[in-house]
């Protein structure tokens, strides 16, 4: 008889670093200008030797056509300084955010997990999503 731990590998997951969604940020904003503007006006998102502690990952796209919102990735102490003080400041006015949680799906065969650009399936022709 077989053993079912031929069959399968198991592995821990990795603890995923936490994100927030920043709000209502200027289209014209570039990820540099917007780290720096973070790192200025709110001291704890960055070490004694001025490295960051807060990465900006990617923009997406806000129903006003102005601005857009950054998900930001941030150290666990961080996210926790993130809630206590409630406030993350940019450019003189204080910006909102929230805590993101992304979920990835591949258009082309439907899993989770990854993306299109990532699939095993790339060749096949994408599955309809409804």
């Amino acid at each position: 008889m077989q053993d079912i731990t031929d069959a399968f590998e198991i592995t821990r997951a990795q603890k995923r670093k936490p994100q927030v969604i920043v709000y209502n940020i200027n289209k014209k904003i570039q990820a540099e200008e917007l780290l720096e503007g973070l790192l200025q006006k709110n001291c704890f998102l960055h070490d004694a030797n001025n490295v960051p502690l807060v990465k900006v990952e990617f923009p997406n796209q806000a129903r006003n056509k102005e601005s857009r919102h950054w998900v930001v990735t941030t150290g666990q102490s961080i996210f926790k300084d993130l809630w206590l003080k409630q406030g993350l400041y940019f450019n003189w006015i204080r910006v909102l955010f929230t805590e993101f949680i992304g979920i990835r799906q591949c258009r082309t065969c439907g899993a989770f997990g990854h993306t299109a650009k990532y699939c095993d399936d790339r060749d096949k022709p994408p599955i309809c999503e409804n």
